[in-house]
C-alpha cells in the first residue's frame, strides 16, 4: 500500500481492525431478515446463491452466534424510516482488502 491515504480507509479505522484474527468463511445469511453483508472497507457485498456477489471472505468475530439479536432489538425508526442494524458484530473483509491491508493492520489470516 502507498504512502496515500487510500479511499477505503475514508470510512475510519475501527478499533477492531488492528491486530484482528480472521478467519476464511464461506457467507451464510444469520436471519431470515438479514441476507447479506458487505466488506467493512471497499462495500462489496456478500451474499448466499447470487453469483454476483461474494460468496467467502474473511470473517471478522467477536462474538458467538448465540449472541445474535432479535429484530425487535435491531430496529430504530428515524422520521418515517425503520432502521434495521445487523443481528450480530460481525464484521466482513474481501479477498482484496486483505491482501491490501494484511500489513497495515497486521492481521493474521487463517484458512482452514
Amino acid at each position: 500500500m502507498s504512502d496515500e491515504l487510500d479511499w477505503r480507509l475514508e470510512i475510519g479505522e475501527r478499533p477492531w481492525m488492528h491486530g484482528a484474527k480472521l478467519r476464511w468463511t464461506r457467507f451464510e445469511a444469520l436471519t431470515d431478515d438479514w441476507d447479506h453483508e458487505h466488506c467493512a472497507l471497499c462495500g462489496s457485498k456478500f451474499m448466499t446463491g447470487d453469483g454476483e456477489t461474494l460468496q467467502e471472505g474473511y470473517l471478522f468475530r467477536e462474538k458467538p452466534h448465540g449472541s445474535l439479536k432479535p429484530v425487535e432489538e435491531r430496529t430504530r425508526f428515524h422520521g418515517h424510516y425503520r432502521l434495521v442494524h445487523s443481528p450480530s458484530e460481525d464484521e466482513w473483509i474481501c479477498e482484496a482488502c486483505f491482501v491490501d491491508f494484511e500489513g497495515y493492520f497486521k492481521w493474521t489470516g487463517e484458512r482452514s
